[in-house]
């Protein structure tokens, strides 16, 4: 059974990199949005295995964004994944009880382990 992905990114190359990387590999099923607002409206109608957010997207902080999911994601069992370039933020992201941040650029293959990882293991 696939995992279910989905991807919050604006930088058009990294989002088609992440998409290209986790469905090549097989056993994820991974959505990629470039907007808050398209984030939403697949987490309202979805559930996700994961979500791998980027903090500081061009046009939107998704701090916000993140504070007021963060809760009913870790209920429905998805593992929330922060991906910044500035890893000054990393403490803030751990008030939200978000684990996991990773500092850009992304080491696809440790991000590939780490899914691995947490496929097999509930929150």
């Amino acid at each position: 059974m696939s995992a279910r992905v989905l991807v919050l990114e604006d930088n058009q190359e990294l989002l088609g990199l992440y998409q290209k990387m986790l469905t090549s590999i097989g056993g994820y099923d991974v959505e990629a949005v470039s907007t808050i607002y398209d984030a939403t409206r697949a987490l309202q109608t979805r559930h996700f295995d994961f979500f791998i957010c980027d903090l500081n997207l061009v046009e939107e902080n998704s701090f916000e964004f993140l504070r007021r999911w963060v809760s009913s994601l870790r209920h429905e069992g998805t593992h929330v994944l922060v991906v910044s370039a500035e890893s000054q933020y990393m403490p803030m992201v751990q008030e939200l009880g978000i684990e996991f941040f990773l500092v850009k650029p992304v080491d696809m293959q440790a991000l590939i382990d780490l899914l691995g990882r947490l496929k097999h293991q509930p929150l």
